[in-house]
């Protein structure tokens, strides 16, 4: 229901300002999830929610970031998403395998992979729990949208050589090259 929407739109970029980290997040999330792209809200959203950053937990910043992803250029997801590098490296005492998933995807499906890798590196070095980030790599090994170019298989290398799980690195060392696990990540 367009009219709908555009209503919606107009009366959360008019009260931007008054929106708390999780209704922002929330309606970023709704929009994209329906793939209603609405650059004026979402640019709103996205400056609004780098104003409040400090209000921002994980589970806000994992759906901004994979909402944002999906905005269509000429909307800068990747320059605004950079914005958001800094207040995610904050949290990594929140991750979890669910919210590195929609980071991760968020990022690589906008064009980041170097922030990718650059939280990777970072979650790695600040001891987030093994668990989340092997969560986070089984999720993106079964995501129908990963390609397999060069750049994805080089964070999947670096997933692998970071990971001291055998069945995980055996998972991801055989998607990497090309082949079809079988394997079930425990």
């Amino acid at each position: 229901n367009q009219p709908l929407l555009h209503a919606i739109s107009e009366q959360s970029i008019n009260r931007c300002a008054d929106l708390d980290a999780q209704a922002l997040s929330l309606i970023a999330w709704a929009f994209a999830s329906m793939r209603v792209f609405d650059a004026p809200l979402l640019a709103a959203i996205a400056a609004e929610s780098i104003r409040k950053g400090h209000l921002l937990e994980l589970h806000h910043l994992s759906k901004l970031v994979w909402s944002l992803s999906f905005v269509p250029r000429p909307f800068d997801a990747k320059r605004v998403l950079g914005h958001l590098v800094p207040l995610i490296m904050c949290q990594s005492s929140q991750m979890s395998s669910v919210a590195a998933h929609s980071i991760l995807w968020g990022f690589w499906h906008s064009g980041g992979n170097d922030l990718v890798a650059q939280l990777l590196l970072h979650w790695k070095s600040e001891s987030v729990d093994e668990d989340d980030l092997v969560g986070a790599a089984d999720l993106l090994l079964t995501d129908v949208e990963w390609r397999r170019g060069s750049e994805e298989r080089g964070l999947l290398e670096m997933v692998e050589a970071t990971t001291a799980t055998p069945s995980v690195q055996g998972v991801v060392s055989k998607w990497a090259r090309g082949y079809v696990a079988d394997e079930s990540i425990v």
